[in-house]
């Protein structure tokens, strides 16, 4: 694949996403390279080779999404995290989701959290099913003995506090979902972390599209009308003053 860029590349961090198709099975040969050549005399200025890819895993999950409820700085928040799975799977052992800098879970305990799928394998016994220990992330722990997850869609919500401040929201503002084969995973990369899934994330203040959803479906107002009717009116009155002039224009003939 080959991107041509039409600016001068400067001292920063880049990132780029593609839509690719993923093998059956992991290639003998894992391994990514990446080349920046020159404008013109395709001279390699600077290249990265044998940069190490991920392993195929029989996980078939589509990308997931991140819901919110509006709030202000320093207020609390219901995050949702809702992702599919088109495949059973006995892999997992738990399922993490990581917060951006600023951003910190409020979980006291299980009646904070919310899980859509009674499916969900959850931990049994006297221990918790979660572990909210670090404010940057919240982790749900699966049941070792039973970790069979069958295919559908999940979802969890919980308590989130905002940065207090415009100065805590960081400029890369991204939230990870990691399915993990172990307890230990805390960020992509992470040896036990078997998939990892960026979504992008919000500001205090800013309305998620569920949550307008359901506010055009609890009001009856679609937001996507809006505007129309102060644009089509008009038009509709127009119409029928030039049927009204041709019916009297026919009357008088």
């Amino acid at each position: 694949m080959r991107l041509l860029l039409n600016e001068t590349l400067r001292a920063r961090s880049y990132a780029f996403a593609a839509r690719v198709s993923v093998p059956p099975s992991t290639p003998s040969l894992p391994v990514f390279s990446v080349a920046i050549r020159e404008l013109g005399t395709e001279v390699i200025v600077d290249a990265a080779f044998d940069v190490p890819g991920w392993l195929v895993r029989d996980l078939q999950v589509m990308q997931p999404s991140l819901a919110w409820s509006t709030a202000s700085y320093g207020e609390l928040s219901s995050a949702t995290v809702t992702f599919t799975l088109n495949n059973e799977t006995g892999l997992l052992l738990s399922i993490l989701v990581a917060l951006p800098s600023g951003f910190r879970q409020r979980v006291r305990g299980t009646f904070d959290v919310k899980s859509s799928n009674s499916k969900l394998p959850l931990l049994k016994g006297a221990q918790d099913w979660i572990d909210a220990s670090q404010p940057e992330h919240l982790r749900i722990l699966l049941e070792p003995n039973d970790p069979v997850m069958a295919a559908g869609s999940y979802r969890f919500t919980f308590p989130v506090q905002m940065p207090d401040t415009a100065a805590e929201i960081p400029r890369v503002n991204l939230w990870y979902l990691l399915l993990c084969k172990d307890r230990s995973c805390t960020r992509p990369g992470d040896p036990g972390a078997l998939v990892s899934f960026a979504m992008a994330g919000f500001r205090p203040g800013q309305v998620s599209e569920l949550e307008q959803h359901r506010v055009e479906v609890a009001t009856g107002y679609d937001a996507s009308l809006a505007g129309r009717s102060s644009s089509c009116c008009p038009w509709l009155v127009l119409l029928e003053l030039l049927a009204c002039a041709i019916a009297s224009m026919r009357m008088y003939r």
